[in-house]
């Protein structure tokens, strides 16, 4: 398997990874995917939570779903882009998945605003387009196996395609994991909030976001 080194960012020629397969995600995917964020962030609803823990993580996982589900309908969209990884041994499961989609980014104040290319358009010194990565997923039982690394350079790739060499994601302060992977991957710190939000099924607890930016 080629591997290209383009501005920077480190891209995998075609979509094998030994047995392991990237493909874009497609409709009858949604289900599977929001179940597997849901995991992944938030682990399995169990007896000990409480009804309205139970209730609120079901809802958010069932909003995520609705969510995929229209954005996957249909042809892919310009400036959209999810990608699920699949592996043989596994069957047809879904073993990891990732969101990455254009937004409006703020500049002066270091915030992800909706999508609005005419005002980036408009403001070129305050506002700008760019790629915002988010819901990095892969099942517990499928981790340290690359298929994190595999995605995020799926998304690089993308990112290259629509003629942009960084991303924008954030990251939730306690979660080491993501930050080293994102670390070892050339990503640097480029703004710290007083409370993170993020578009995962979380706890909601009150954490900082990191976010970075891919180093060209």
């Amino acid at each position: 398997m080629a591997v290209n080194r383009v501005a920077g960012l480190c891209i995998c020629a075609g979509v094998a990874h030994g047995a392991m397969h990237i493909r874009r995600a497609e409709g009858g995917d949604s289900g599977r995917m929001a179940n597997l964020v849901r995991r992944s962030f938030r682990g399995d609803v169990t007896w000990g939570d409480s009804p309205l823990v139970v209730a609120q993580v079901l809802q958010a996982q069932f909003s995520l779903y609705l969510n995929l589900r229209a954005r996957l309908a249909g042809q892919p969209r310009k400036g959209d882009a999810l990608f699920v990884a699949t592996q043989d041994a596994w069957g047809d499961a879904i073993l990891g998945c990732v969101d990455m989609r254009l937004i409006c980014y703020d500049e002066v104040n270091s915030q992800c605003l909706p999508a609005v290319p005419a005002t980036a358009a408009q403001r070129p010194h305050t506002f700008r387009m760019r790629p915002y990565l988010s819901n990095l997923s892969v099942h517990p039982r499928a981790r340290r196996r690359g298929i994190a690394t595999a995605l995020v350079e799926h998304c690089e790739a993308q990112a290259l395609h629509w003629g942009l060499d960084e991303i924008v994601l954030e990251v939730m302060e306690p979660n080491e994991a993501a930050l080293s992977l994102y670390k070892k991957m050339g990503y640097a710190i480029e703004h710290c909030d007083e409370q993170g939000e993020m578009d995962v099924v979380a706890d909601g607890a009150s954490t900082h976001a990191q976010r970075l930016n891919f180093a060209s």
